[in-house]
C-alpha cells in the first residue's frame, strides 16, 4: 500500500464526516466513533465517488468501504494510492 492511499483515505472520510483528520486512525470503521454511522458512511461513499469519477453500485463493493483499511485498499486498486 501507498503512502497516497494511506492519507487519501482518511481525509476522504474526515471530509465527509466534518471532522478533523487527526481524529481517525488507521483501525476506524463504521461505528468505531459517533460520527461514523449508516448515515454518514453513504456520504463516504459519495466523496469516494467523485473522487475516482465512478458510482459505486454493488452491495460487495459498498460493504468494503466501511474502513479505512477498506478504502485504501479500494483507492489502491483503482489506481489512486
Amino acid at each position: 500500500m501507498t503512502s497516497t492511499s494511506r492519507n487519501l483515505a482518511p481525509l476522504l472520510v474526515a471530509q465527509a464526516l466534518k471532522i478533523d483528520v487527526s481524529l481517525l486512525s488507521p483501525q476506524d470503521r463504521i461505528g468505531s466513533i459517533p460520527e461514523w454511522d449508516s448515515l454518514a458512511q453513504l456520504e463516504i461513499v459519495e466523496a469516494i465517488e467523485e473522487y475516482i469519477g465512478l458510482e459505486i453500485m454493488d452491495d460487495q463493493t459498498f460493504d468494503r468501504l466501511t474502513s479505512i483499511r477498506g478504502i485504501e485498499l479500494y483507492l489502491e486498486e483503482h489506481g489512486h494510492g
